[in-house]
């Protein structure tokens, strides 16, 4: 039962991953096989693997096709204890009230309660053609549900990706 809902906005800063090809060239030159880039610690992987890019100086962004760009929400989020937040799975055109072809948190759509910071959007643009859109313009609806009690989280409970930092997009660790 969702109890509102939230606008969230997204940021000016993105991770862009590299092809497979510049992956794998940049792991030969290093003498890493891919296993061994996948067990290496998030911040290693992404200085590898993944570009970081800025909006374009006209406010406008370019997603690729078919490849996961992250981004972050432009305000801090601070989801309190009695809540929990599910972002729905596209962008909506902040002018137009259109859905955009550009699909997101398919795999994480929930932030947990105490969830705080800039929260991470994974973008795919399933359009077919690359797709150039003023940022301001994208919108995420977020649903506000309510638990049934209060949430109070243990250390083992505790997330990675619980407190996050601004300009910062943590790739985790797969490694448990």
């Amino acid at each position: 039962m969702r109890i509102g809902t939230e606008q969230l906005t997204v940021d000016s800063y993105f991770l862009i991953p590299k092809s497979h090809e510049e992956v794998m060239s940049i792991l030969e030159q290093a003498g890493l096989t891919l296993e061994e880039y996948f067990q290496l610690p998030g911040e290693e992987r992404k200085i590898l693997g993944w570009d970081e890019q800025q909006v374009n100086r006209d406010g406008t962004f370019t997603f690729p096709t078919d490849r996961q760009v992250l981004a972050h929400t432009a305000e801090d989020v601070m989801v309190p204890a009695d809540r929990e937040y599910r972002m729905h799975d596209y962008f909506i055109d902040k002018e137009t009230g259109l859905q955009l072809p550009l699909t997101t948190n398919l795999t994480a759509p929930n932030l947990k309660p105490l969830s705080a910071g800039p929260q991470t959007y994974e973008i795919r643009n399933i359009s077919g053609n690359p797709l150039t859109v003023p940022i301001e313009r994208l919108l995420c609806v977020v649903d506000v549900l309510p638990l049934d009690r209060l949430y109070i989280p243990s250390q083992k409970k505790i997330g990675q990706f619980h407190q996050q930092t601004r300009g910062v997009i943590a790739l985790g660790s797969l490694a448990a």
